[in-house]
């Protein structure tokens, strides 16, 4: 029943509690590299996240994306966030590209749930330009 419950509501936080940002999966080479669009809620490491949406605030560099595990997939091949990926979030009128982030020996991710459904992203921002539009 627990396990049951966990997954409703992590559907729910995905549902109800996400934005729209763009995965950028780094390729071999610049031509390679892919960027999709998935929904991913915000979350502070060792922290709740502190944004609101739609009026988006963002306190800190760093950040966690938490997004289905099922959104992580290239022409239907699943894959785990490599360390060269990106994560691109537009909020008010402000693009900001999160590089991802591994701490400490860790990849730059590890799973948000017993289920394995949900992952949780670990990022950096790198840069920020004006102007951004909604993702």
């Amino acid at each position: 029943m627990m396990s049951k419950g966990m997954a409703w509501l992590g559907r729910m936080r995905l549902r109800h509690c996400s934005v729209p940002v763009i995965y950028e999966r780094a390729g071999a080479a610049e031509a390679e590299t892919r960027r999709f669009r998935v929904m991913a809620a915000l979350g502070r490491p060792g922290a709740e996240a502190e944004a609101s949406v739609p009026s988006l605030r963002i306190d800190t560099d760093d950040i966690d994306f938490i997004i289905a595990a099922a959104d992580l997939a290239l022409d239907g091949v699943p894959f785990e966030p490599g360390r060269d990926d990106r994560i691109i979030l537009a909020a008010n009128g402000q693009t900001h590209v999160y590089d991802l982030l591994p701490r400490g020996g860790d990849p730059p991710w590890r799973w948000s749930d017993p289920q394995k459904t949900t992952m949780r992203v670990h990022a950096r921002c790198g840069q920020r330009a004006e102007g951004g539009g909604d993702a």
